[in-house]
């Protein structure tokens, strides 16, 4: 099967059948499947009488990007496969207006941006926006990858493509001819089809996670094997997402997802058996709490101007500089010692409370005699409060003979789930005599125990039977850009603005009439300028457009 696909308007597959030279007499025929992306576009069964065969094939059948041709018999067994790359040219064109060609450094520039079809209907967009000085970026590439050629060729091929972007440079036929080259060499793929006709597909392995998820698996201490029924408590420590509950499946196994948190939180897990005994210990996936490994790209290229810089003769010739500029030592007198009196300022301790004071306070972190237990830490450190047991045989603390609500970092906790977390954990216990005075509905007294702010102390080996503690990362926090604003001087802005990047901004929405406008202001660099405008319209159409003016002093 041999392809011609440079035509502007058709695809030409030349079918030649060596079997007619064998079995001259034998009927055949053949089914030709097109398919892009999963999606079979093209389907035509061929009766093959003669040793060649042509068939022409409308581009505007087919999608853009690469198309997969594969020519089956009547056993549907495939005989024949080739790639096609189709390019309609049906791209939304992005045209970018500055509104003036030249401006001066740090000069305010406006954009119009306008996203119409070919036939001249402006569509809604969603697109991306960066500009930049091209003197003062890496070129490691003359075409580098853009929208169209990530999506359409890059995204679709296996090995690597070198300067993709060059297959959208123009139309002529040499580039088509190149392009086609790139289906053949780039386009060899392995199907095992006995498998695919016994309806046998690859296991997926990891299934799609709609949130963060934290999983694992509870086991006995004594034999090692799952415990199921096991009831599983997690907490977030020093944050206000509260108790969560699950139970351990036939397996051993239990997973709490729904979850949705920015950056790092810490949590403690407490898991008992139907017996409420914590003799198991916790185990979680390595994927909940380790966060993935960023790798640095091999060092294959050289910055503009490299010079070799004696470090130590720099910085001090360099701190030199800017003490004699700011302290003027030619004319500078030395004074003696000098003592400033002030009032110390008293700084919050960054525990978030539902009431004023509390009726006692006791800071642990001020303690040189810790103990391991907090409640031990605590005994007969607070007055009134004692550990005694309940009449169910079950230990827990009592004010002047009632007991007490335990807090946690303000939120309800259970005795034995405070009680497995180490004393140097915690920052300080508050009494409130009267839970009433807290704005809780209890007669009695409340017990708030503080952890300390920023100790990491989830990390150490602090794990004890039945309790698990351990970090788990959450949601990137969204950053923004930074732009600067020239247009009122601030004696802060007069320091060199030298940006490689002048101006990002990853959402641009255009309205119904297709238009969209953008503002910011150049740096301190001269030379040309390059606006680059990529994204996808409302039915799914890429658009890219190019854009350049200059700035001088």
């Amino acid at each position: 099967m041999a392809v011609d696909p440079t035509d502007t308007a058709k695809v030409y597959i030349h079918i030649y059948d060596r079997s007619k030279e064998s079995e001259p007499n034998r009927a055949k025929s053949y089914l030709l499947v097109g398919q892009a992306n999963g999606v079979i576009f093209y389907r035509n069964e061929i009766p093959i009488n003669q040793e060649n065969f042509n068939v022409e094939i409308a581009k505007s059948l087919l999608p853009n990007g690469v198309v997969q041709f594969t020519l089956f018999d009547q056993e549907m067994i495939p005989h024949c496969e080739r790639l096609v790359f189709i390019n309609k040219h049906d791209f939304v064109t992005v045209e970018i207006a500055p509104d003036r060609t030249m401006y001066r450094t740090r000069e305010k520039v406006q954009i119009d941006i306008n996203t119409i079809t070919g036939e001249g209907i402006p569509c809604f967009s969603n697109l991306s926006m960066s500009v930049y000085n091209p003197e003062t970026q890496l070129k490691l590439e003359d075409y580098p990858d853009n929208i169209l050629s990530r999506f359409l060729i890059s995204s679709e091929l296996k090995g690597t493509i070198e300067d993709p972007g060059y297959y959208f440079k123009d139309d002529s036929l040499s580039t088509l001819q190149k392009l086609d080259n790139l289906m053949l060499t780039h386009g060899y793929r392995y199907f095992d089809w006995e498998e695919i006709r016994n309806n046998k597909v690859p296991e997926i392995q990891y299934q799609p996670e709609g949130s963060i998820q934290v999983k694992g698996i509870v086991t006995s201490s004594l034999q090692g094997k799952p415990v199921s029924d096991a009831q599983v408590t997690m907490m977030f420590v020093k944050s206000q997402f509260g108790l969560h509950n699950q139970t351990t499946d036939s397996l051993g196994r239990f997973l709490f997802s729904d979850l949705y948190f920015n950056d790092t939180v810490y949590v403690s897990l407490q898991a008992v058996n139907k017996k409420g005994r914590r003799t198991n210990w916790i185990e979680l996936d390595r994927k909940s709490s380790i966060s993935p490994k960023a790798g640095f790209l091999p060092l294959t290229y050289q910055y503009r101007n490299d010079i070799q810089i004696n470090t130590s003769t720099f910085l001090s010739e360099m701190s030199s500089e800017l003490i004699n500029k700011k302290w003027h030592l030619s004319d500078t007198i030395l004074l003696g010692d000098i003592n400033v009196m002030t009032n110390k300022i008293k700084k919050g301790d960054g525990h978030v409370r539902m009431y004023g004071e509390a009726d006692f306070v006791f800071e642990l972190s001020k303690q040189d005699d810790v103990l391991a237990n907090i409640y031990d830490a605590i005994d007969g450190r607070i007055p009134g409060v004692r550990q005694e047991f309940t009449e169910d045989g079950n230990e827990t603390l009592f004010y002047r003979g009632k007991s007490l609500m335990l807090f946690l970092n303000g939120t309800p906790a259970d005795y034995n789930l405070i009680k497995h977390f180490p004393s140097q954990a915690f920052d300080k216990v508050e009494l409130i005599k009267m839970g009433s005075f807290a704005g809780v509905n209890y007669s009695g007294g409340i017990l708030y125990f503080y952890t300390k702010r920023g100790e990491k102390f989830v990390n150490g080996p602090t794990d004890a039977l039945g309790m698990k503690s351990s970090r788990i990362i959450g949601y990137s926090v969204i950053r923004k850009f930074y732009a600067p604003n020239y247009e009122s001087q601030q004696p802060a802005e007069i320091k060199n603005d030298f940006r490689s990047t002048i101006y990002w901004n990853p959402i641009v929405r255009t309205d119904s009439l297709g238009r969209a406008n953008v503002s910011f202001f150049n740096s301190d660099h001269p030379g040309e300028v390059q606006v680059v405008v990529e994204g996808i319209t409302s039915d799914g159409k890429l658009c890219r457009g190019l854009s350049r003016y200059n700035v001088s002093h």
